[in-house]
């Protein structure tokens, strides 16, 4: 083979190459990415963790009032890219403390309500007298 021959064989248009090249390392990454979603989303589950909508059906409440627990504190999101999730244990963990808050605000309310009925039968009395 000519010299000639030789560079014809190794010649090629570095443009095309580097785009070439690109469209390869875009392609990989794109499947990379897809790969770690896909991962990601079984793993979730598998780690106790639960989207807005898993962790609304886990605790048989709406998405609504699941945001509503958050924003009074109850329970805390984790944030993984921009969809946020919730460990499971943590769900049922919260809502065992409300479910504490709720039965002492109720307890609160009925001994406040028991004292103010004992005033009103004290008053009654003494205007009675």
């Amino acid at each position: 083979m000519n010299n000639n021959a030789q560079n014809q064989l190794f010649s090629f248009n570095t443009e095309a190459f580097k785009a070439e090249i690109k469209a390869m390392v875009k392609e990989a990454i794109i499947e990379v990415n897809s790969e770690m979603l896909n991962t990601t989303k079984s793993s979730n589950n598998e780690n106790g963790f639960l989207d807005s909508k898993q962790a609304s059906k886990f605790l048989n409440i709406s998405t609504g009032s699941l945001h509503a627990l958050q924003a009074q504190g109850f329970i805390k999101p984790y944030k993984l890219n921009r969809k946020k999730l919730y460990k499971e244990a943590e769900l049922v963990e919260a809502m065992e403390k409300k479910r504490l808050a709720d039965s002492n605000e109720k307890i609160k309310t009925e001994t406040k309500a028991e004292a103010f009925l004992r005033s009103m039968k004290a008053r009654q009395k003494s205007h009675k007298a």
